[in-house]
């Protein structure tokens, strides 16, 4: 598994590759975060990106959005949101027109109860374990998975923020095989595209910790690759 943690223009070009190149339908697991300490205008981004993703799909393709609360097994149960497209088509593709015309306004919906109930934690690890049994109980399916989020677990447990083994990046990785064990969740997907959002939990971090951040996620998700955050974000807070 490749990890790209840069702007969300880099996660979006990454998974519509994945339906162009795949002649068969294909899935996207998008998870954004809503927690309260994402910049409001990053929670406009991540809500535009869930538009255009929806707006890529072709027949048969499944968009599945899955909101990154303050804890996932409470509050995640009815606010899941899976976008199918429709196979046959219809005369002047007015299927298609219909389909992402409702996805918009649910899409919409997601978004006015997101911006509502901002969550004053970050459960990330209870989204994957939910983002995990969603993709067990559906048909198999080359799977995209997109997380958006500053990366700072805080479910009440784990606190990224401060905890002592994120001291150092080579520190790191031993921390994260110790917390894979104790997840749920296998994340067997073979796409992982991270995007990291500006927060003001990450603004008051130091560069180090933000490196052992990045050096724990990298070997949690067991993803190769470049781990470079984004230096250039498009708008600021």
């Amino acid at each position: 598994m490749k990890l790209t943690l840069a702007v969300s223009s880099v996660a979006l070009s990454l998974a519509l590759g994945c339906h162009r190149d795949q002649p068969k339908p294909t899935r996207t697991v998008a998870l954004p975060d809503i927690s309260l300490s994402i910049y409001p205008e990053e929670v406009d981004r991540e809500f535009e990106e869930m538009r255009r993703l929806a707006d890529s799909m072709h027949r048969g393709d499944e968009l599945i959005i899955i909101p990154i609360t303050g804890n996932a097994r409470n509050d995640t149960p009815g606010h899941i949101l899976r976008l199918v497209a429709p196979q046959s088509r219809a005369p002047f593709d007015s299927d298609m027109v219909a389909f992402r015309k409702k996805a918009d306004a649910e899409i919409a919906a997601m978004e006015d109860w997101a911006k509502s109930k901002p969550a004053t934690r970050t459960d990330i690890f209870g989204s994957l374990e939910v983002a995990e049994r969603e993709c067990r109980q559906r048909t198999a399916t080359p799977t995209t998975l997109i997380i958006f989020s500053d990366f700072l677990e805080d479910d009440g447990l784990t606190d990224l923020r401060v905890e002592p083994a994120l001291v150092s990046p080579e520190r790191a990785p031993m921390y994260a095989r110790q917390v894979r064990r104790s997840l749920e969740a296998a994340v067997l997907i073979s796409n992982v595209s991270m995007v990291q959002l500006r927060s003001k939990d990450a603004t008051n971090m130091s560069p180090a910790r933000m490196r052992a951040v990045e050096s724990f996620w990298k070997e949690l998700l067991k993803l190769e690759g470049d781990a470079t955050p984004d230096k250039n974000p498009t708008s600021e807070p």
